[in-house]
């Protein structure tokens, strides 16, 4: 997926500002006060590889979706096919808190 246009969520006065990336999706919250938090990664994930016997931390990724899923939440999927890893993430912005679900 190429870099794409940024998708925004208001809620209650805040907003989470999502970014797509090359490689990698971003995610800045505005709190109610106006203050900007991030951007940071959206995902970020430790991956043991038993065969080495170490961990390696993994922040960029094959990104297959980032839309919008219907009102205040963001549906993400990606992935890494070297290592076979595919990732659902939702995140949503609700009732003034920040939640997220992920499906591995």
């Amino acid at each position: 997926m190429a870099t794409c246009a940024p998708l925004h969520i208001h809620h209650d006065n805040q907003e989470l500002h999502v970014q797509v990336l090359a490689d990698r999706i971003t995610v800045e919250w505005v709190d109610t006060r106006g203050r900007h938090w991030g951007p940071v990664n959206a995902l970020a994930a430790d991956i043991r590889d038993q065969a080495l016997r170490r961990d390696e931390r993994n922040e960029t990724w094959r990104i297959d979706v980032c839309e919008m899923a219907g009102p205040g939440r963001v549906r993400m999927a990606v992935g890494d096919a070297s290592r076979g890893i595919r990732i659902g993430l939702w995140l949503e912005l609700a009732g003034g808190a920040r939640r997220t679900n992920r499906n591995l």
